[in-house]
């Protein structure tokens, strides 16, 4: 189980607008990042 969250979310000014960002991983192969994982949206929104 990962111990830190993939994305990070950020609520704006304007009402119910959430900006969604991903955190992008790397290694000696190049990187990696989560477009989406739907059970972390919905904990968060």
């Amino acid at each position: 189980m990962l111990n830190f969250m993939p994305f990070a979310f950020k609520r704006l000014s304007i009402p119910d607008v959430i900006l969604v960002e991903p955190h992008s991983f790397s290694d000696d192969r190049g990187f990696f990042f989560e477009s989406f994982k739907e059970s972390d949206f919905f904990l968060m929104v």
